[in-house]
C-alpha cells in the first residue's frame, strides 16, 4: 500500500489501474497475520473460527425450528391421532372378530 491511503480510497497504482482498498473485518486481519503470531494466538484464532461457524450453524438451526415449529407440532399431532384412530379401530375390529 502507499502511504496515506486511507481504507476505502481510490487511488492510482504503479500500473496505472485503479484500485480500491477494502476494509478489512477484524477477523480477516486476524487470518492475514495469522503465520505472525504465536501457538497460543493461533490456537485462539482457530477456537475463535470454530466457534463463530458452530454458533452460524446453531442460529441457522434455531432459525429453522422456529419457523418449522408450528408445522411440525401440526404433524405431530396429526400423526399421534391417525396412531389413536388406528389402535381403537384394531381393538375393536379385534374385539369384534373375537365374539
Amino acid at each position: 500500500f502507499k502511504e496515506g491511503v486511507v481504507l476505502g480510497d481510490v487511488f492510482d497504482d504503479e500500473s496505472g489501474d485503479f484500485m480500491v482498498v477494502h476494509e478489512l473485518s477484524p477477523f480477516e486481519v486476524l487470518l492475514a497475520s495469522y503465520h505472525e503470531l504465536d501457538l497460543f494466538m493461533r490456537f485462539f484464532i482457530l477456537l475463535l473460527f470454530l466457534l463463530r461457524i458452530i454458533s452460524s450453524f446453531v442460529l441457522l438451526f434455531h432459525l429453522v425450528l422456529h419457523l418449522f415449529s408450528s408445522l411440525i407440532r401440526l404433524l405431530f399431532f396429526r400423526l399421534l391421532l391417525i396412531l389413536f384412530t388406528i389402535y381403537v379401530f384394531t381393538r375393536r375390529l379385534l374385539g369384534w372378530t373375537a365374539r
